[in-house]
């Protein structure tokens, strides 16, 4: 699972203003910090509203690149702190993209919108939970920024983004300030479901400590601990089940999170979980609660995770490699197959 909000690199939107004579327009020369250039072409009847075929005005244009002064001076010259980019992004989106704390603060004092959104729904709250600048979070934050906005393409919020970088400051400040931790994307996974599948053991461990549901699932049945499991982050693993994740659920398709662990052959993150599988099956005192798997047998497979069909389950017999059972199989990605066939798979008592 990758980490959500993705976007182009700012750098990619002002390249066309690199060069001998990009100094020359006024975005050019605002981008440059070329304070005498900028009241030239001003002075001159330049338009500080005037933008480029992308939309980007001057504003935006020393917003992103932190002059301070800059953007105090266009402010004053009358530059148009709602006017956005051809992509919706304001003057404030671009000065948290940038990191730019100083150039933020002036367009907040002028009468930026902190809520503005852009053209995927996100705000510059969002774009700060991709950066991690939690000083802009706080800024942000201090001036009623709310928490609760979704953007478009994947209905994430801010700490959405910032659980899946790993930015452990932005989520304690989004936290302080009643980010709902359990607040569902798109496809139902929480803050917790994306730091976990990203290996941030740190912001987990915030998230839990917060009141974050420890085993919720997403819109495949899948927990946290699934995902860790599944992406082999061990440090992750080892603190959900410290913090007591259910170790017997399973997913849409009937899989625990030590399934998939050995599906994608995390050997050393199997064993953990099959000593922690032991342990809460005798604090349960019920070996068969699991749906009848035997206590210290685990599915290894020299492929990608199948879909499996639990039911079909048929053991055959046992040998060195422990005992082999038969799976009715479903592969997915290649319907020459038919519709199901049956695979012999191995199952080690022990993973030794």
């Amino acid at each position: 699972m990758g980490n959500v909000g993705l976007k182009a690199a700012p750098e990619e939107r002002f390249a066309r203003y690199k060069g001998d004579q990009a100094d020359r327009t006024l975005v050019g020369a605002a981008l440059a910090g070329n304070v005498r250039e900028v009241e030239r072409l001003i002075g001159e009847g330049g338009d500080v509203n005037d933008a480029d075929a992308n939309g980007l005005a001057a504003l935006h244009a020393v917003s992103w690149s932190g002059h301070a002064d800059l953007v105090r001076l266009l402010v004053e010259r009358g530059s148009d702190l709602g006017k956005a980019d051809a992509d919706g992004r304001t003057a404030l989106h671009h000065a948290v993209e940038g990191g730019r704390l100083e150039a933020a603060e002036v367009l907040i004092q002028g009468g930026s919108a902190v809520d503005a959104v852009e053209g995927d729904g996100e705000t510059p709250l969002h774009v700060v939970g991709r950066n991690g600048r939690r000083d802009v979070a706080d800024l942000l934050l201090g001036h009623g920024a709310d928490v609760a906005i979704k953007e478009r393409v994947g209905s994430n919020t801010a700490l959405h983004h910032a659980a899946s970088w790993g930015h452990e400051g932005v989520v304690r400040s989004l936290m302080r300030a009643k980010s709902d931790l359990n607040a569902r994307a798109k496809h139902g996974q929480t803050s917790l479901h994306l730091a976990a599948a990203n290996g941030h053991v740190g912001v987990v461990k915030a998230l839990l400590e917060g009141g974050a549901r420890r085993d919720v699932t997403n819109n495949d049945g899948l927990t946290a601990l699934h995902l860790a499991g599944m992406y082999g982050r061990s440090e992750v693993v080892e603190c959900l089940v410290e913090q007591g994740a259910d170790l017997k659920m399973r997913d849409k398709n009937g899989c625990t999170a030590l399934h998939l662990t050995a599906a994608f052959r995390h050997r050393d993150l199997m064993k953990f979980l099959l000593k922690a599988s032991e342990a809460q099956r005798q604090r349960d005192r019920s070996g068969e609660e699991d749906g009848g798997a035997k206590p210290r047998m685990v599915l290894l497979r020299e492929d990608n995770f199948p879909m499996v069909d639990y039911r079909h389950e048929r053991w055959l017999g046992g040998g060195s490699f422990g005992n082999v059972y038969m799976y009715s199989l479903k592969n997915q990605q290649d319907s020459t197959l038919g519709k199901h066939r049956n695979i012999a798979v191995k199952v080690f008592k022990n993973c030794t």
